[in-house]
């Protein structure tokens, strides 16, 4: 598992340099003429709880969901911004199989969400950037613990989705800034083995920093 979240942040590391350098090449100029700031952000693990639902087929109890994930991003001296993101989201539920003996099992869903972040930052001393995520990639996974349901463990055959996002940059020390972010992020899950879009809405926090240049 370290080595895959490893991978992940020098696979994203190696894009956004790779965009940093086509910045300041295109443009001829050095890091400090064309960059207002850099920063990067990472998701506050709270645990939420998304509450209880039942329709036809399943009863679902106990939802609790806990999102971890970070941002990078670079900032031009024009207010345009480009970055890169990643969440990962894990709830956590009791499943109530209703149209099958009623079997009740721990349900863990996991989802992971890979974004292009598109923004424009207002202000210099105390920036505020709003933006918009494309999402690049992304994958679910539903497992049962009950082996009786296992057959019912599915992995996602597509995903689409996108986010919105803020976030503030709070003066520390010149040129550090403390930055508060928020992030909505929708998702559309689809199964393979299962008719429907499978929708989930996520609302997180974000804490980070920044460097002006």
């Amino acid at each position: 598992m370290t080595k895959n979240i490893i991978g992940i942040f020098d696979v994203n590391l190696v894009y956004l340099f790779t965009v940093l350098l086509a910045i300041l090449f295109t443009q001829d100029l050095f890091a400090q003429k064309a960059l207002r700031l850099v920063k990067a952000k990472f998701i506050i693990p709270v645990t939420y709880s998304d509450g209880d639902s039942e329709d036809d087929y399943y009863k679902i109890e106990d939802s609790k969901r806990k999102p971890s994930g970070y941002a990078l991003g670079i900032v031009l001296k024009n207010g345009f911004g480009i970055g890169l993101s990643s969440s990962k989201h894990i709830t956590e539920q009791t499943t109530t199989f209703k149209t099958y003996f009623n079997y009740v099992s721990g349900t863990e869903e996991t989802v992971n969400l890979d974004f292009w972040d598109l923004s424009y930052t207002f202000g210099e001393s105390v920036p505020f950037t709003i933006g918009i995520g494309v999402l690049r990639s992304g994958d679910a996974e539903v497992e049962y613990s009950n082996p009786a349901c296992s057959q019912f463990s599915r992995t996602s055959s597509a995903v689409s989705g996108g986010s919105y996002f803020m976030d503030l940059g709070i003066p520390v020390s010149d040129p550090y800034k403390v930055v508060l972010g928020y992030r909505y992020t929708y998702a559309n899950l689809n199964f393979s083995n299962v008719s429907g879009d499978y929708p989930r809405w996520y609302r997180d926090f974000s804490l980070g920093a920044s460097y002006s240049f």
